[in-house]
C-alpha cells in the first residue's frame, strides 16, 4: 500500500469505495468527462489536468485495495505504474492493463468482483 492511502478507508471486506462515494463523489464528474471523451474524442473535451489527477488518484486508491492480491506480480506492477499516469493516453493504457489481468475497471460499481455496472 502506498503511503498516500495509509489512512484511506476501505470497506470491512477490504474493497475500495466506489467512485460514486470516494472523496464525496468529486471524482465521479471526472470519470464522466473521461468516459465521454473516450467514446467521442472529437466532440467531447478531454479531462483537464485537475480531473486527470483526480482519476489517477482514485485509480491509485483502487488498485491498492487489500482485496487485490492475485496475480501478485501484475498487481505490483499496476500499483507502481499508476503513480506515473499523467496523460489521458497513459490512463487508458493503465486501465487496459487492469482489464487484461483481469481485474475489471475502477469505474465499476462493484470492486473486486467481475460484476457491477460501469458508470
Amino acid at each position: 500500500m502506498t503511503s498516500a492511502h495509509i489512512y484511506q478507508a476501505y470497506t470491512d471486506a477490504g474493497t475500495p469505495e466506489t467512485v460514486w462515494s470516494y472523496n464525496g463523489g468529486i471524482t465521479r464528474r471526472a470519470v464522466v468527462v473521461y468516459v465521454c471523451h473516450m467514446r467521442d474524442p472529437i466532440y467531447e473535451r478531454a479531462p483537464s489536468p485537475r480531473e486527470l489527477r483526480l482519476l489517477a488518484d482514485y485509480c491509485d486508491y483502487w488498485i491498492n485495495a487489500p482485496c487485490f492480491v492475485m496475480p501478485a506480480d501484475e498487481i505490483r506492477i499496476l500499483r507502481l505504474s499508476v503513480l506515473r499516469v499523467r496523460t489521458v493516453e497513459q490512463l487508458t493504457g493503465w486501465l487496459w492493463c487492469c482489464q487484461s489481468v483481469p481485474l475489471g475497471s475502477p469505474w465499476r460499481l462493484g470492486a473486486c468482483d467481475q460484476g457491477g455496472d460501469v458508470l
